[in-house]
């Protein structure tokens, strides 16, 4: 792996795979949590909100953003995980996955599995196929409850 820099500031660094030639660019959004049970992401670029979520989890210390759908993911202190629908803002589901703290998450770089750093040094990864399946679900008869646009 290789680390380019487009500037002095480790806010644009480039991960480059030699392997495959694909390119991981890991800042380009800030997570702010903590225990006032709301998670913001922030665009590193513009400065601004990019989402905002509140939940009932305790102490929210990660977030990642599923490519290609909708769909966040938050790890909590509690080890709870949290499948929100970004369209809806609704809880798609919400588990009790590592047995500790989340203290950080990242995807695999096909989306596929999620890897959690946990508060007892431990890594566990999920896979996601379950859980994007049931938020397609919920995010179906969320649509279908909506009244229809004029």
């Amino acid at each position: 792996q290789d680390v380019g820099r487009g500037t002095f500031s480790n806010r644009h660094a480039i991960v480059r795979d030699y392997n495959d030639g694909s390119e991981w660019i890991p800042l380009r959004a800030l997570i702010s949590g903590g225990a006032d049970r709301k998670l913001q992401m922030w665009d590193v670029a513009t400065g601004k909100p990019i989402v905002s979520l509140a939940t009932t989890s305790d102490w929210i210390t990660s977030m990642v953003r599923v490519p290609e759908t909708d769909l966040l993911m938050a790890g909590c202190l509690s080890g709870e995980l949290v499948l929100v629908d970004e369209a809806t803002m609704l809880p798609v589901k919400t588990e009790t996955v590592a047995g500790s703290g989340i203290w950080g998450m990242d995807l695999s770089p096909d989306g596929k599995r999620l890897a959690l750093a946990t508060r007892r040094n431990a890594v566990v990864v999920i896979e996601l196929s379950g859980w994007l399946s049931q938020a397609q679900t919920v995010r179906q008869a969320a649509l279908a409850q909506q009244p229809p646009q004029p």
